[in-house]
């Protein structure tokens, strides 16, 4: 997968921007990277695509929406998902998706949005505050 990413610990956020085709494999590499494990656990992530091109089925990605939910749902809330979309057939696939992870993770938890432009969507996430449990 052609992609970069960038972790601020200090903000508490990952951008991972993605260019050439991107298959299902690829973004579970991702989500197994940066979504599972306790070092990233409740970052915010600005997922890139405008430079994309997603080969990704809707079962793969609803696939993906499974794999991305938190083991534990009261380790954080305040997390958010910006989702950046190319065109009107990633916007479709990024709009299931997120419906697909609302359904089994409580927005308050991780909100998911799709946008069309990354300044904007960098601006939501830059909103919120992760809150963790025992801190």
């Amino acid at each position: 997968m052609p992609y970069s990413v960038r972790v601020n610990v200090a903000k508490s956020t990952i951008t991972l921007a993605c260019w050439g085709e991107i298959t299902v494999d690829d973004l579970m590499e991702y989500e197994r990277l940066y979504w599972e494990g306790p070092s990233h656990e409740g970052f915010h992530h600005i997922v890139d695509l405008q430079l994309a091109h997603l080969n990704i089925g809707l079962d793969e990605g609803m696939m993906l929406a499974t794999h991305a939910t938190p083991v534990d749902l009261d380790a954080y809330s305040g997390a958010r998902s910006a989702m950046v979309a190319g065109n009107e057939e990633q916007q479709f696939l990024l709009e299931a998706y997120r419906e697909a992870r609302h359904a089994m993770c409580s927005p308050e938890i991780r909100e998911i949005k799709v946008f069309v432009d990354a300044e904007v969507a960098k601006a939501w996430v830059a909103e919120s505050v992760v809150s963790r449990s025992g801190v």
